[in-house]
């Protein structure tokens, strides 16, 4: 058997993704939220959240609350939330922190 060089495709590995520092994520599955560390220190680690969402818009917003939804250690459920407002995406997003209302705010856009 003959080998040429023209019968081979070359590999190419992925370069490494590099996180980004300092930028507030949640990571969306079926059930749940979690929070990265920033994200966390900006909403100054909750125990509990309060989720609402903008319809025109696509995008959640989660603020800390008395009582709501408890967080467990950087997540919390939210399958009824994303069921009452027909949410179906999953993965990483970015989120922005507004101070003066002292909420996270996540686009579902792309």
């Amino acid at each position: 058997m003959e080998f040429r060089d023209d019968q081979f495709e070359v590999f190419v590995a992925r370069t490494p993704r590099v996180a980004q520092v300092n930028v507030p994520s949640v990571k969306l599955s079926k059930q749940s939220i979690s929070l990265n560390k920033t994200a966390r220190e900006l909403l100054c680690n909750p125990e509990f959240v309060s989720l609402a969402y903008d319809k025109n818009n696509h995008v959640i917003r989660i603020m800390p609350s008395e009582s709501g939804i408890a967080v467990r250690k950087t997540k919390f459920r939210s399958k009824v939330f994303f069921s009452q407002f027909d949410i179906d995406v999953t993965g990483k997003y970015d989120g922005t922190y507004n101070e003066a209302s002292q909420a996270l705010f996540v686009s579902l856009s792309a």
